[in-house]
């Protein structure tokens, strides 16, 4: 399990700062399961007001080469987040796959959560 985990991180890594597109990004790993890995990018990261933020969360699936970006707005003080867009896109190429420019109803989460600890990044330090 670690060997694979490792094998994950090292092509990811590989993939990603060898990229064109994302070496302006500045993604931050979360959390890892299975082949799926989840990042959120630092430079998206907008304080909207004392209780709220946006952020884009990039979800990769390296076994069916994409990855999702998704643009989420979340109410840290009221621990609610909101899908306010989700792209699909080619995980070797970018190119994109899918678009969803729908906005949905906003989505409790706790702090024992992916979404959980996503937020405690951010706030706290992202590393």
């Amino acid at each position: 399990m670690a060997k694979k985990f490792f094998q994950f991180c090292f092509i990811t890594a590989i993939i990603f700062f060898g990229s064109n597109l994302c070496s302006a990004e500045d993604l931050i790993f979360v959390d890892s399961r299975g082949e799926i890995g989840y990042y959120f990018d630092r430079d998206t990261v907008q304080i909207k007001n004392a209780g709220a933020l946006s952020v884009n969360l990039i979800v990769i699936k390296i076994d069916v080469n994409e990855m999702e970006i998704t643009d989420l707005e979340i109410n840290h003080a009221e621990k609610l987040y909101t899908i306010k867009s989700v792209k699909t896109l080619s995980y070797s190429d970018r190119t994109e796959i899918s678009a969803d420019y729908n906005s949905r109803r906003p989505r409790p989460y706790s702090d024992k959560s992916l979404m959980g600890e996503i937020v405690t990044m951010i706030l706290y330090g992202g590393e």
